[in-house]
């Protein structure tokens, strides 16, 4: 969101935050009326037109799964118990869609109306996954966030490429005892995420060979993302 603002003016920026505006009319109709939309929303293709830059960034599954349950535990989600009993509970399965990190950005992407998103129709679902995810103009890597920022900045000609990194190294002793212990468990609730995950990163290394990047921009950038840094 800060890079959104640096970059647009607010008045032409679109934050899709309530559930009851993730429609289709609405969608179409702020990317009309804006120059900037932005949200966590269900991928539609109706979206993909000429005008439209459709980007979405992917996270590691396994990262953003242990990432969810710690924002969960700052909400009060079983922040009374230690965090293994904690972590022991999220991974059930019935809990797992109720949080809704079964699979998530897989659900996300593949969008598949009147299709409900269950197991044993694993490979419907991450095939329509990966189809939009073709259909994306970018495609970034939060595990690569600095290169898919100076990368998407270019494409969309961004004036601005700076920004100062939030929650970095939040907790990493806590998640290194989680994957130490739980490493397969996740690994299993999130196995179809893997598959699309996969998919990005061959997607965004061969956005870094067809993006080129102007030294001294993101030299620019990273002087005063660090400066900005120490000013805080």
């Amino acid at each position: 969101m800060e890079l959104l603002l640096k970059n647009y003016p607010l008045q032409e920026v679109y934050h899709m935050q309530k559930r009851e505006e993730n429609n289709l009319e609405n969608l179409l109709k702020q990317s009309q009326q804006k120059a900037c939309v932005f949200g966590h929303f269900r991928f539609k293709e109706e979206l993909k037109t000429k005008k439209n830059f459709l980007f979405t960034f992917l996270r590691s599954p396994t990262d953003r799964c242990i990432s969810n349950f710690f924002h969960l535990r700052r909400e009060g989600y079983h922040s009374d118990k230690p965090v293994l009993e904690g972590m022991k509970i999220y991974l059930k399965e019935n809990e797992l869609r109720k949080t809704g990190n079964w699979n998530l950005q897989t659900q996300f992407l593949a969008h598949t109306p009147g299709k409900k998103f269950f197991r044993h129709e694993e490979e419907y679902h991450v095939k329509h996954a990966i189809e939009h995810l073709h259909m994306m103009n970018f495609v970034g890597i939060t595990e690569h966030f600095r290169n898919s920022v100076y990368m998407l900045g270019q494409s969309l000609n961004w004036r601005k490429w700076y920004f100062v990194e939030h929650n970095v190294n939040r907790a990493a002793d806590q998640k290194k005892q989680i994957l130490n212990e739980f490493r397969k468990e996740l690994q299993e609730a999130n196995s179809l995420d893997q598959y699309v995950y996969e998919e990005g990163l061959k997607l965004f290394k061969a956005q870094q060979e067809s993006i080129d990047i102007p030294f001294y921009k993101a030299a620019e950038a990273r002087a005063l993302s660090m400066t900005k840094r120490l000013l805080r």
